[in-house]
């Protein structure tokens, strides 16, 4: 990786920041690195900059160019609604698609308790997985499995007051994924489509309090209210009851 940060006070490029890298893209759940393809991650931002006496304003955009090694010829890709699948011999050691977009920005504004911070981020792009589950694969597929191709995206955005003093926080958080942004939450489940809960896009809204006891020990209470698109497919019909409710207390050495 390489990086570029000016350290210099005077520097006119002091708030720039940028890194850009190789990286094994296999993923969190894999044991090993399973293929020789790397990937190109960059991401270029403006460091918190004052725009007043009292607020911060910082961003950036970032863009991940990998893929996977193809280790079967059959290579899934969504067509008119359904998925529809490509056997060609000339697969075999391909590379198969993973190309992600971001951008975030964050504004903290100063204020007699605190802060008053806005965050926001979104990304889009391309994802290469399996039938069922839109995460990178931990390992390659064997010669007989497949690929899934899927166009993504999602957000996220969160809202944080301080209150009372700097020990006491609240958080609004509001997201969203969804794993396959090119068909409708009708077509899945329906017949006429080869769709199933992996396209699913959920929505979570999150509401949460920090009480900052010291520097090294902070508690948190936290509630989510996860929204799952309502759709065609069975078990699906409805929004589920999986909301989660966090009590957590964090002590830092």
């Amino acid at each position: 990786m390489v990086s570029i940060e000016p350290r210099k006070p005077d520097h006119p490029l002091r708030y720039l920041k940028i890194d850009a890298g190789v990286f094994n893209g296999q993923g969190l759940a894999a044991t090993a690195d399973f293929d020789s393809h790397k990937d190109f991650i960059a991401r270029a931002g403006l460091k918190p900059y004052p725009i007043s006496k009292k607020v911060l304003l910082s961003f950036a955009g970032s863009y991940l160019n990998g893929g996977l090694l193809q280790s079967t010829k059959n290579i899934y890709y969504l067509n008119r609604k359904t998925f529809k699948l490509d056997s060609s011999q000339s697969n075999f050691g391909d590379i198969a698609p993973r190309k992600y977009y971001g951008a975030d920005a964050q504004l903290k504004i100063a204020c007699k308790a605190g802060f008053t911070e806005l965050r926001a981020e979104y990304i889009l792009g391309t994802q290469t997985a399996s039938q069922l589950s839109s995460e990178t694969p931990a390992s390659l597929p064997d010669p007989a499995g497949s690929y899934f191709i899927r166009q993504f995206d999602g957000a996220y955005f969160y809202f944080l007051q301080n209150f009372i003093s700097p020990a006491h926080q609240v958080i609004v958080k509001y997201d969203w994924y969804d794993p396959n942004r090119k068909v409708e939450k009708s077509e899945i489940g329906n017949s006429a489509y080869s769709l199933n809960a992996t396209d699913i896009k959920y929505t979570t809204l999150g509401l949460g309090y920090i009480h900052y006891i010291n520097a090294n020990l902070k508690l948190v209470l936290w509630y989510d209210k996860v929204m799952n698109e309502k759709t065609s497919l069975a078990g699906y019909n409805n929004d589920l009851p999986d909301d989660i409710f966090t009590c957590r207390m964090q002590f830092r050495f």
